[in-house]
């Protein structure tokens, strides 16, 4: 077997980079755009998502999934308790933030949907762009192409994919706010959208599958992107129960890619950055076969969880992004249910085992806990003073307070060395789409168990995992969900908007 006892991710590894370490590249005042536009290009504009997402026509349900994918849905009066810090109301900065269902690290929002689509409900076939600003699609190539797409995946689908989604990331628009710290930032936000994209495709009656793997070069020509500035970071193929196994329409594209506004920025041409484009080059050429497993739970007092079950798309109306919690109890059937839906599986190959730190949930032992989610269990980690150790491994005064008040702060962990040594530099990557899928699922599944939830990453990776009684262990946080009762003052308002497709 093939070993990597030296590469860009385990350099990267040793350099450190955390928040709030890391550095910023760009002016924070003066942040790249967080959309692009392809004005020449010719527009799709798409029906309103409709109230049910199964519905008969295939038009209206790709206008859904790609609204929760990746889509414009609240405006947020940001009262400033992010960027000022824990204050009196009176003493807030209001921030006018337009905001998506899915997370992203300092609303960022590097992730761009591309979709591959056959002729259909009066969709021309083609290669489109999404554009969540004015809920349209905007046609980059002509021609059902879906055929020169799935060779190029190091797993194709055995049947004919009625969609391929193709989710970039922007990479200075993360990296200009976030420095080196950022190309972490924007694996976790790919995860985020990997999950949003699964789960919105099951809820229409979409099967979906994602590729971690593939002809890096290849796709990012078909989209011509210029690799250091934007880049395919993962593939989601969607299929019908329905769908033929090939295709009777010849594969083949027509048209050159029209030009995008604004043009990002190639961290090549960052100096600060050279660590980043170092690590995203080898990530790019390594695409090795193989799969990992997880290390055995511990042998340790185990707690049964009741059955319990939810639909995490029950959660797409209601997921947000608050500062803290009401400290309230918490039933154990709500937080068995979160936890089982929040550990399925997204991205096969690339196993996240859940810890967490609970407490204030009757009928379970306040402390440090694995989640098994073969035996729908928690296998105790460490006792009570966890949740006391994990405030000390917080970075900022916001994430300290959350874990005091929240009912628990929840780790997808993954082993990132082991994983980079034995399948190479891209395994950086894929650990933290998979741990940034996770944490998703567990914003979605709190919202839609009635429970708000914060993503975090301005921890001590080796202080949280010290705190959560896997120091003797390979494991590693790699983020952290703070999940609890809602509190109203530490709440934003919220303004649902509406997606009416076409507007200027």
């Amino acid at each position: 077997m093939t070993t990597y006892a030296t590469s860009a991710a385990l350099d990267y590894l040793a350099s450190g980079h955390q928040p709030p370490d890391a550095l910023p590249a760009a002016d924070p005042l003066r942040l790249p755009p967080v959309h692009k536009r392809y004005p020449s290009a010719a527009r799709q504009v798409l029906p309103p998502p409709p109230d049910d997402p199964r519905h008969d026509e295939l038009l209206p349900c790709l206008s859904w999934l790609l609204h929760r994918t990746n889509g414009l849905t609240r405006m947020r009066w940001m009262s400033g308790i992010m960027p000022l810090g824990l204050g009196a109301p009176a003493a807030r900065r209001v921030l006018l933030s337009p905001g998506r269902t899915g997370a992203a690290s300092g609303s960022r929002y590097p992730v761009e949907v591309y979709v591959a689509h056959p002729d259909h409900d009066g969709l021309p076939a083609g290669l489109s762009h999404y554009d969540p600003v004015h809920h349209v699609l905007e046609r980059l190539r002509e021609g059902d192409g879906r055929a020169l797409l799935t060779p190029l995946l190091a797993e194709p689908p055995a049947q004919e994919p009625e969609f391929v989604l193709l989710l970039s990331s922007v990479l200075w628009r993360n990296a200009a706010k976030y420095g080196v710290f950022g190309y972490r930032l924007l694996s976790l936000d790919a995860g985020v959208a990997v999950a949003q994209a699964v789960a919105a495709a099951e809820a229409t009656g979409l099967t979906a599958r994602v590729h971690p793997r593939y002809d890096d070069a290849a796709l990012d020509e078909t989209l011509g992107l210029s690799p250091f500035a934007e880049s395919v970071f993962a593939v989601v193929t969607l299929h019908r129960p329905d769908s033929p196994r090939t295709s009777a329409t010849p594969a083949t594209w027509r048209g050159q890619i029209p030009s995008a506004k604004p043009d990002p920025v190639p961290i090549t041409k960052i100096p600060a950055l050279a660590e980043v484009a170092a690590l995203h080059a080898a990530v790019r050429r390594a695409a090795p076969e193989g799969s990992a497993t997880l290390p055995p739970l511990p042998d340790a007092p185990r707690h049964a969880l009741p059955p319990a079950s939810l639909d995490v798309a029950d959660g797409f109306a209601g997921r947000r992004t608050v500062y803290g919690y009401r400290p309230g109890p918490v039933p154990q059937q709500t937080l068995a249910a979160l936890l089982a839906a929040a550990a399925e599986p997204v991205v096969d190959g690339t196993p996240v085992q859940l810890a967490g730190a609970v407490q204030r949930v009757p009928g379970v032992e306040t402390g440090a806990h694995l989640y098994d989610a073969a035996g729908h269990a928690l296998v105790a980690t460490r006792g009570a003073d966890a949740v006391t150790a994990v405030i000390t491994a917080a970075k900022s005064p916001m994430l300290a307070d959350e874990c005091r008040t929240a009912t628990a702060v929840l780790a997808p962990c993954g082993d990132l060395r082991t994983g980079i040594e034995r399948f190479g530099d891209r395994w950086y990557r894929a650990q933290n789409i998979a741990a940034g899928a996770a944490a998703q699922r567990i914003a979605l599944a709190a919202a839609a168990a009635g429970l708000e939830s914060h993503v975090h990453c301005d921890f001590d990776p080796e202080g949280v995992r010290s705190a959560l009684g896997l120091s003797a262990g390979p494991l590693q946080p790699l983020v952290l969900v703070t999940v609890g009762p809602r509190a109203p003052h530490r709440t934003d308002p919220q303004l649902p908007l509406r997606a009416e497709g076409g507007v200027n």
